[in-house]
């Protein structure tokens, strides 16, 4: 077992050695891989769609940005021939997004830790990025970050469009309410004593007092407010 980051964030599992010496940035490597989701087992994504024989190797350039970080960094360090599996977790791989699966193959949850086996199948030294290096699985994950970030910038907007709203009406209703106030003008107890229940409401609510209860009660306590208040 090799932890390749030394934050354990790829680590390696040597099955065979291999031959030459490691690939390095600008290279442009072939493997053959396969997939599988840690928690369940499940094969997400591979390489080996028609067997050994009559599948195609996935190739990319290192360093090139085509494929996710833990990918690169796990295929630095095999050799050509080299077979190895590898345990990724999620900030190396698919992150806090995760990813569609590919036809019938389950979606790559967010934060879910990922093992590949992989083989080296060939290394081109010194090789330059093409558009065709890039995986399918990277431009669709590619694709969902942007649709997901478009998504969340809306959220955000409507957030604070919304927050903008209820402070404006929070605003204007402290202002209705103290208009309110002012206009009542003064009271005594002889004028609270003919309110109606209505009117109780109205004046208890202006002073932040509650306007629950029956006229009797609505009374008692805005005559009480008034005493306090001009006492």
């Amino acid at each position: 077992m090799t932890d390749l980051t030394g934050d354990g964030g790829v680590v390696k599992y040597g099955e065979s050695k291999g031959e030459g010496g490691l690939p390095k940035t600008g290279d442009r490597v072939h493997v053959h891989y396969t997939g599988t989701l840690q928690d369940t087992k499940e094969e997400f994504d591979t390489s080996l769609e028609f067997g050994d024989a009559y599948s195609k190797p996935f190739a990319f350039v290192l360093g090139g940005n085509t494929t996710i970080r833990g990918f690169d960094i796990a295929a630095r360090s095999m050799c050509v021939g080299e077979r190895s599996r590898f345990v990724m977790r999620s900030d190396y791989a698919y992150g806090d997004v995760g990813a569609p699966g590919r036809g019938m193959a389950p979606d790559i949850p967010p934060g879910a830790t990922l093992e590949f086996s992989m083989t080296m199948v060939k290394v081109e030294r010194g090789a330059s990025c093409g558009e065709d290096d890039e995986n399918p699985k990277t431009r669709e994950l590619k694709a969902l970050r942007k649709k997901r970030a478009a998504e969340a910038a809306r959220a955000k907007k409507a957030r604070e469009e919304k927050k903008k709203r209820a402070e404006a009406a929070k605003k204007k209703k402290k202002g209705d309410e103290k208009d309110a106030s002012k206009k009542e003008g003064p009271l005594d107890a002889r004028s609270i004593k003919k309110m109606k229940p209505k009117e109780l409401k109205k004046a208890l609510k202006a002073r932040g007092l509650s306007y629950q209860g029956s006229k009797k009660e609505l009374t008692k306590r805005l005559l009480e407010a008034v005493v306090v208040k001009n006492g």
